[in-house]
């Protein structure tokens, strides 16, 4: 037995010698390691160091969790795994006793950071957000970026403006990239998620909200709410139509009124029933309300409605109907016109109505004598026996008053009515009926031949180219040459009425004594109120043909004759 103890002894001695650690008291370490979820991280390596020397290397369990035994002192106790950032921690081991570290949580070596995680748009606006990457680890770490959006988002990735879908970074590297989103023309809450895959089959998200809502939003920007009119008018409502968004959207456009009532919607004065804009575009809407004459006095309303698949906005226009009355004014700046007989006098009138309804006003003549005709034109030179002038409104007519063509000259004062519902005006005119007694010849040519001692007639139209009736119409001849007769059928024409002429005849003789050549008469053409022109008709005397042949053979005989008696005397 002594022998055995001694021999113990000296081997428990020989492996404290080789040991040194077997114969100091120990303790123990014990610890979880998580992930940044909260989730065990198994293979993670264990490195603890005493004093800077490695003193014992181990690695997690499936459950993420580790436990060492170690000499009583302090330890550096150092934590990595691939993908996740490395952590010391500093543990001071008690004999006899367990240091428990707790959960320890191991960070991702990529850091990403969003700034916010909710946002509000409206629908179809594109919008960006920076996101912040950052390698804090120890090794090159290599990420892939994608999204998981709602339907009709599109997103992508942008850095150093390139869509971007890898990204390499090396231990300390950071950038900055952008996110691009362009969301459809739909409105609710979308959720966007942002996934960085960084190996391993780990996925970091962020989570991004994002409202799209038609909020404050309007179609019909303005509008004119309310107006008055009155029966037979016409109403202008006047609305700006926009699209608020950002994208080109189709409206469509209606407006419900009372029944049998004219209304119409019109953009740039085209009918509309549907309207395409480009995104923050406007388009000016008119709604034209035709009144009917029978309209009760009140106040109609107008729905106007503007819809679309995100858009329903209606708006009401309220029209007052009132009850007016005409109120008709006459004016004209000249009011005494100067017109010769036979011509037309035309008044230019301006008529107003200052009430407040329109009227359809008829015209009336007084005083006027019954050989005068007139009709009335309007602006468009349409005869016309009334007009209807809108309340407010005014309108220029012509009064054209014919004088007969034997008027004598006078004063004629008459009055013009016009009258509407009621209501009349009464403009006081004159005509001042000019007179113009003229007589004129109309032969034109006033040449006549006629043979020595022969009687010939030349006829001699006079016409009345004045305004008034002529009386006594004759034709004087004032000078005759000698050897001429010159008689005038008839004597005298008892009248002749403007525009009228009269043919005379003139008979003419001529003396037998007279010579061939040219003869003058002075003619005038005379009435008791005017006197024409002298005109000189001339005429051509010439000689008859047989006479000359007779004067011709007495000039042969007497030559004969001559040579006959030359032939027998003359050379005695």
């Amino acid at each position: 037995m002594h022998s055995r103890s001694v021999v113990l002894i000296l081997f428990i001695t020989v492996l404290s010698l080789l040991n040194p650690t077997l114969a100091q008291p120990t303790g123990s370490i014990a610890g979880k390691i998580l992930d940044p979820n909260g989730s065990p991280l198994s293979d993670v390596k264990v490195e603890i160091y005493s004093h800077g020397n490695l003193v014992q290397t181990l690695t997690t369990g499936y459950d993420g969790s580790f436990v060492v035994s170690l000499p009583q002192g302090v330890y550096t106790i150092k934590l990595s795994k691939e993908h996740f950032v490395t952590k010391s921690l500093s543990v001071t081991v008690r004999a006899w006793d367990t240091t428990h570290l707790g959960e320890v949580e191991l960070d991702y070596s990529i850091f990403v950071a969003v700034p916010v995680n909710e946002v509000v748009i409206r629908p179809g606006d594109s919008f960006q957000m920076p996101l912040n990457i950052r390698n804090m680890g120890e090794n090159v770490e290599e990420v892939r970026v994608f999204f998981n959006s709602p339907e009709g988002f599109r997103v992508k990735l942008v850095y150093q403006s390139l869509i971007v879908r890898r990204l390499i970074l090396q231990p300390g590297d950071k950038i900055l990239a952008h996110i691009l989103v362009d969301s459809p023309l739909s409105t609710g809450t979308f959720n966007l998620t942002i996934v960085l895959s960084i190996g391993g089959g780990l996925n970091l998200t962020r989570d991004l909200v994002v409202i799209s809502t038609l909020e404050g939003l309007s179609v019909i920007a303005s509008k004119e709410l309310y107006k008055e009119a009155l029966p037979g008018e016409r109403v202008t409502f006047n609305a700006l139509i926009q699209n608020p968004l950002s994208k080109t959207m189709d409206f469509n456009i209606n407006v419900e009124g009372p029944e049998g009532w004219i209304h119409v919607l019109k953009i740039n004065n085209a009918r509309v029933s549907r309207i395409v804009l480009e995104g923050g575009s406007k388009a000016s809407l008119t709604l034209e309300v035709y009144v009917p004459a029978s309209a009760m006095p009140g106040s109609y309303s107008f729905e106007l409605r503007v819809w679309n698949s995100l858009f329903d906005e209606r708006e009401n226009f309220t029209l007052a109907v009132q009850r007016g009355f005409p109120l008709i004014v006459a004016e004209s700046t000249s009011p005494s016109l100067d017109v010769y007989t036979g011509s037309n006098a035309v008044y230019v009138i301006k008529l107003s109505n200052l009430g407040l309804r329109s009227a359809t006003v008829s015209f009336s003549i007084e005083g006027l004598p019954e050989d005068f005709t007139y009709s009335i034109k309007d602006e468009q030179n349409n005869i016309v026996s009334r007009i209807l002038i809108k309340a407010g409104g005014t309108r220029t007519i012509k009064l054209v008053v014919k004088t007969p063509v034997n008027a004598e000259p006078q004063l004629v004062k008459f009055n013009f009515t016009a009258s509407a519902d009621g209501s009349s005006a009464t403009l006081p005119l004159e005509l001042n009926i000019l007179g113009k007694y003229e007589i004129s010849y109309l032969t034109e040519n006033f040449y006549f031949e006629l043979y020595i001692g022969d009687k010939g007639a030349f006829e001699l139209e006079v016409k009345n180219t004045g305004f008034n009736e002529i009386r006594n119409v004759k034709v004087t001849v004032t000078k005759v040459p000698t050897g001429f007769t010159v008689t005038v059928e008839p004597e005298v024409v008892d009248r002749l009425k403007p525009g009228e002429s009269y043919v005379f005849k003139l008979n003419i003789e001529a003396s037998g004594e007279l010579n061939t050549g040219d003869y003058y008469i002075v003619l005038q053409a005379v009435s008791d109120e005017v006197s024409a022109n002298k005109v000189a008709l001339h005429i051509f005397l010439k000689q008859r043909t047989e006479t000359t042949l007779i004067w011709a053979v007495v000039v042969v005989a007497v030559i004969v004759a001559l040579l006959i008696v030359y032939l027998k005397y003359g050379r005695r």
